[in-house]
């Protein structure tokens, strides 16, 4: 009997909380591969040699998911156990996302389009543990649920510093909050639960915060860098079929867009009315435009598939909207657990990379720890030498290239002196 009642709970749990488990458990186990790449290499290298916060592009909507790393940090405890705490801390705040809009603001919609947009499309950005989209969408999908429980709130304007407080952080995490937070505010006011003034004053004050950082914003900046590669695309409209990003998706598609196609299809068939269905459509096609713009040179996998990210997110909402709305219908709840297992299924399956990444760094360390001891050295000793350009060289990666290619920054030396 208490088997028989164990198997019942578990069928009522919902999908969004298996789906986090299970990437919460991927997050640990893959702790040490998700910190091979440079951005996630820089950032715990810079918290543990500063002790503090490291926030790249004034993305400060992160100093949630560096907390449990600094605290690891603070108490001295071992390397592989701050390297664990770096990983869970990112993928912890995703899941205390999902908790909160399932439990706090009752929108399993919400809770379980987080977890589908994280993890639909995505192989190799889930080893790009840092990157600030991920929370972004997390927050989004916060915000949505935010949104619908003001609807269902007494004193409604009681609840708009709760809505204005997930704004701010959304567009304090980065900037395609501009997309995502516009596109999560029609999707509501379609849906009844905005009005046209409230979602027009959060819009203005998407419009305000952009306008002011692009006004403050240093040209060669990261950001900066992107605007104006965006602005200076037009004149690759006549080749767009023939651009990079075109190429990574129908390359994608044989594999983690497979699930994003599905996802596309459904919507199509099942999203009314139609005026709903041109917004969704519109607005991922919209993004999914300006992104291959953007990056029409292309760029690693990890940047190219968080890039499209947002565009998949404007999918994932409306369909687990859908899915709610049909929940005892077993067709949807079929197509969305096969959805988890394909997608979890194709991040264990680039783990292999990363692994052999692991492995080939391992055995250089084992074979000439001895000869060349420091793997992390104080940021002192890297400023203004060769291993300094843009701060990327003090990544791990940058710093095994610079040792297997005999590089030598002067006036410091990997062997001991």
């Amino acid at each position: 009997m208490n088997f028989r009642s164990a198997i019942e709970r578990s069928l009522k749990t919902p999908l969004a909380y298996w789906a986090l488990l299970v990437y919460l458990l991927l997050a640990a186990l893959f702790s040490q591969e998700r910190l091979l790449n440079s951005d996630c290499s820089l950032q715990l290298f810079r918290s543990i040699n500063d002790g503090s916060f490291f926030f790249q592009e004034g993305r400060y909507g992160m100093f949630i998911t560096q907390i449990p790393m600094l605290v690891g940090v603070w108490l001295h405890l071992p390397m592989k156990a701050v390297i664990c705490l770096y990983s869970l801390g990112l993928a912890g705040t995703y899941g205390a996302c999902v908790l909160v809009a399932q439990r706090v603001f009752k929108s399993p919609a919400a809770a379980l389009a987080i977890m589908l947009s994280l993890v639909v499309g995505v192989g190799d950005s889930f080893f790009h543990a840092t990157t600030e989209t991920h929370l972004l969408l997390a927050m989004s999908g916060l915000l949505f649920a935010s949104i619908e429980w003001m609807a269902g709130c007494a004193g409604r304007a009681r609840a708009y510093p709760v809505v204005g407080v997930i704004t701010f952080w959304c567009l304090f995490t980065h900037p395609n909050a501009l997309f995502t937070v516009g596109f999560v505010v029609l999707l509501a006011i379609s849906s009844k639960y905005l009005r046209w003034w409230e979602g027009a004053g959060v819009l203005a004050l998407c419009g305000i915060y952009f306008g002011l950082r692009l006004f403050f914003l240093p040209a060669d900046s990261y950001d900066g860098q992107q605007f104006h590669s965006l602005l200076g695309s037009t004149g690759y409209l006549t080749g767009f079929w023939h651009l990079f990003p075109i190429w990574f998706i129908r390359r994608y598609l044989e594999n983690e867009y497979a699930a994003v196609v599905v996802v596309l299809f459904l919507v199509m068939v099942f999203c009314r009315p139609l005026p709903k269905l041109l917004l969704v459509l519109g607005s991922a096609s919209f993004f999914w435009f300006l992104t291959i713009l953007t990056f029409h040179e292309g760029g690693g996998e990890a940047m190219m598939e968080k890039s499209f990210m947002p565009g998949t997110f404007m999918l994932c909402l409306p369909f687990t909207m859908l899915y709610h709305q049909r929940v005892g219908h077993g067709f949807f709840t079929v197509v969305v657990v096969l959805l988890f297992g394909h997608s979890y299924v194709n991040i264990c399956f680039h783990r292999c990379y990363y692994s052999l990444r692991l492995a080939t760094i391992s055995a250089v360390i084992r074979d000439h720890g001895r000869e060349t001891p420091k793997m992390l050295i104080p940021w002192s000793e890297v400023e203004g030498s060769v291993m300094h350009f843009a701060e990327w060289a003090t990544s791990i990666d940058a710093m095994m290239l610079s040792r297997c290619m005999g590089i030598r920054p002067e006036p410091y030396s990997w062997t001991r002196e």
